[in-house]
């Protein structure tokens, strides 16, 4: 009976042994930007990568992708090793979800503790990937201030120009102005003069006439004596 026994418990953990671990990941949460393309390139850091089905949103017309992806490895021990890497990962700025897809026979794997070593450096490198992504998002942010500030700048010449234009037009009224002014008062005068000699002339003209007509008669009478 104990040989049995003992003969029996082999043969089902040489049958758990032989059971085929999973190949195919439940890639979530994924933008539409997410291609096939990418998925490929990304997983297949991991390992070989047999297939990437990328369904497609209903009534898009094949134009936006779901928020998921089917990822089928070579090997189920290369998706073990893509989970362990990529749970909680980041894709295109948001955090994803990374899990087995059992098929008939398949059985998922028991979760093993991860060496510290990997773990850390798993830790690590999601860390840099978000302090990466959070620090050109900061170069974006200050990028955009300094352009707005540039263009607050250049707007405030652009005013200051104008109030210089403006300045130079009220200067130039001014000058227009005071030489009408100063055209004006100098017609005045010569108007003044010339009506002061056409007065003068006028007072004048009797007696002149006047002068003429008493010389005219002293020639008369020094004529008529002689």
């Amino acid at each position: 009976a104990g040989s049995s026994s003992s003969s029996s418990s082999s043969s089902r953990s040489r049958s758990r042994s032989r059971t085929p671990p999973p190949k195919t990941l439940h890639v979530g949460n994924l933008t539409p930007h997410v291609t096939k393309e990418h998925l490929m390139e990304i997983f297949g850091e991991y390992g070989k990568v047999k297939k990437v089905d990328r369904p497609m949103a209903k009534g898009t017309e094949g134009h936006s992708a779901k928020e998921y992806a089917l990822v089928e490895f070579e090997r189920g021990e290369d998706a073990d090793n893509a989970i362990a890497h990529m749970a909680n990962g980041w894709i295109d700025g948001k955090i994803i979800t990374c899990e087995h897809v059992l098929k008939p026979g398949e059985v998922k794997p028991e979760p093993q503790r991860e060496q510290p070593g990997r773990a850390d450096k798993a830790r690590i490198e999601r860390e840099r990937e978000r302090d990466r992504m959070e620090r050109e998002r900061q170069r974006d942010r200050d990028r955009v201030r300094a352009r707005e500030r540039d263009r607050e700048r250049e707007r405030e010449r652009e005013r200051e120009r104008e109030r210089e234009r403006e300045k130079r037009m009220r200067e130039r009224d001014r000058d227009r102005d005071r030489d009408r002014q100063r055209d004006d008062r100098r017609d005045d005068r010569r108007t003044d003069r010339r009506e002061d000699r056409e007065r003068e002339r006028d007072a004048d003209g009797p007696r002149d006439r006047a002068r003429e007509r008493d010389s005219n008669r002293d020639r008369d009478r020094d004529r008529d004596r002689g």
